[in-house]
């Protein structure tokens, strides 16, 4: 639906199956024997014509204004336990299927789902591969994945929205054409980036700078909120306007890439490694999924084109996340560099930082809940 469709579609199908690994969310809700499907539950809600107020939606409690939020009242929010309240009420948000609609659910990750019936993918089974073959099969299967969407969309141009190793990653593989592909980054990541593309002879279009302020408009930040339908805080989701603009520079034929989740896949990541094998799924399919999943449904509603990740595809999961032992990383394990140089034939130079651009902040607080819940209304009464 990401790659083939137009954003917020609305398609009728008998049946339907995630196999991405919830990273590009998809909701559906039944009827006529079949299920209408959608990147969006607003879209849906205005396609089947009434709304359905589901009680059960409680969305975590996020915040814009960093004002009214725990930064200016630190010791206050440690006294009500405001802070172990929150972290459990978004960790417990992370597995929820529910949205705003009773009659509307979110397909869960490798879930096949039909008129009658939902039916969980089981994690399969197998020998472990050991580090030397994931490094290996994981480079090929990204630029498998890469190389597959260059040839089935020949015209399309490409922009990596890039950061540290998780993207570069990206940039490194073999292309079927250079000149097709762009770098996107914001600061303060951006002259890294710059130097990182020059010192390696990345071989690109050209490089797109963000300074990192945030320039959405009011109607920019209500068609954020609706993009994402309430499944993330929509403060981390940045440059939007520009992405839009960009894809639209580009002839609105555009994918973006990033490498979504590359540091819980290939290296040790504290909030995914501190368990069991069948913990770290869980953790994927929930957190995973419903965080950065979020991220790659606001960037399609929102800017009208696909976020890919080369990270999710079917075949990577299946020969190679599928049968790793992820209970082997320890603390400061890291294969993102040999696969780099597996991706690129050669030895990279990789930069010796990552600053991360800061969360958005917004000057006034927002009811997120109720400005969606209105935004829906008003989509509803605008029913086509």
């Amino acid at each position: 639906m990401y790659t083939a469709l137009c954003a917020e579609d609305v398609v009728f199908a008998d049946g339907c199956a995630d196999e991405s690994a919830g990273i590009y969310p998809c909701y559906y809700y039944r009827r006529d024997a079949g299920l209408y499907l959608s990147t969006s539950v607003v879209r849906l809600i205005q396609h089947k014509g009434v709304f359905r107020l589901n009680r059960k939606f409680k969305p975590a409690p996020w915040r814009l204004s960093e004002k009214d939020g725990h930064k200016g009242c630190v010791w206050l929010d440690r006294l009500l336990g405001c802070f172990a309240e929150r972290d459990r009420v978004v960790c417990d948000w992370y597995h929820t299927r529910e949205t705003i609609d009773a009659e509307i659910f979110k397909m869960r990750p490798f879930e096949s789902v039909t008129f009658d019936a939902n039916t969980a993918a089981p994690i399969p089974g197998g020998d472990f591969v050991g580090n030397g073959a994931f490094i290996e099969k994981t480079a090929f299967y990204i630029s498998t994945f890469i190389n597959g969407i260059e040839n089935e969309f020949p015209d399309y141009n490409h922009v990596v929205l890039t950061g540290g190793k998780d993207s570069q990653l990206i940039l490194l593989a073999p292309k079927v054409h250079d000149s097709r592909w762009n770098v996107f980054s914001s600061e303060p990541n951006a002259p890294l980036v710059k130097r990182w593309v020059s010192d390696n002879g990345i071989l690109i279009n050209r490089i797109y700078e963000h300074d990192g302020k945030n320039e959405e408009t009011g109607a920019d930040l209500s068609a954020k909120i609706v993009a994402g339908d309430l499944y993330s805080n929509p403060r981390h989701m940045r440059w939007l306007p520009t992405l839009k603009r960009i894809g639209a520079e580009l002839g609105g034929k555009c994918f973006f890439w990033a490498g979504t989740l590359g540091d819980t896949l290939m290296a040790f990541h504290k909030s995914y490694h501190r368990g069991t094998l069948n913990d770290f799924y869980a953790m994927q399919f929930a957190r995973g999924a419903s965080w950065q999943g979020n991220a790659h449904q606001v960037h399609k509603n929102f800017t009208g084109f696909a976020c890919l990740s080369p990270y999710h595809s079917k075949e990577i999961w299946d020969n190679v996340f599928f049968r790793y032992d992820y209970e082997s990383l320890s603390a400061g394990s890291d294969l993102r560099g040999k696969v780099g140089e597996a991706l690129a034939g050669r030895t990279i130079i990789w930069p010796d930082s990552n600053p991360s651009p800061p969360l958005y902040a917004y000057e006034k607080d927002v009811d997120l809940y109720r400005h969606y819940v209105r935004c829906v209304r008003a989509a509803l009464s605008q029913k086509s």
